[in-house]
């Protein structure tokens, strides 16, 4: 088989599977080596591209370096955050303002101390998929 045709096929299976994204997925051949690389939304993607590689090249070496970048959700950052301030016994959750853009996180609001905002904090800084926050919460005495 060739080079080109292999491609083709590993492109092809990435396309059928719904979870492997194949616009974002690369694939570099060597004639014994196959190399994946881009990004998918989870795990599953990245074990579905590996395992169409598998069984459409046959025995070679798969290295796979694909990134896993999943999606933020405002509503699991809102959720996550009401769930902090729950535990802490506050009530703030609905004066948070807290836009998602990307992955980039900003909140904006009024919290009761420096605890109240370290926990609002950490919940939208430990959401999946979250790799910036932009604090801009402001405590009240």
């Amino acid at each position: 088989m060739r080079l080109n045709e292999l491609r083709q096929q590993i492109m092809d299976g990435l396309a059928r599977e719904h979870s492997a994204d194949e616009a974002s997925i690369n694939v570099a051949f060597d004639g014994q080596t196959v190399t994946l690389t881009g990004h998918v939304r989870s795990q599953a993607g990245q074990i579905a591209a590996e395992d169409i590689v598998r069984k459409t090249a046959g025995d070679c070496v798969i290295v796979n370096l694909i990134k896993i970048e999943p999606r933020v959700h405002a509503e699991n950052i809102r959720r996550r955050i009401g769930d902090a301030l729950r535990q802490a016994a506050e009530e703030s959750a609905g004066a948070l303002k807290i836009e998602v853009k990307g992955n980039s996180v900003t909140l904006e609001g009024k919290v009761h101390d420096a605890r109240e905002r370290q926990a609002i904090r950490h919940a939208a800084a430990t959401t999946p998929g979250v790799s910036s926050v932009d604090d801009r919460l402001s405590v009240t005495s």
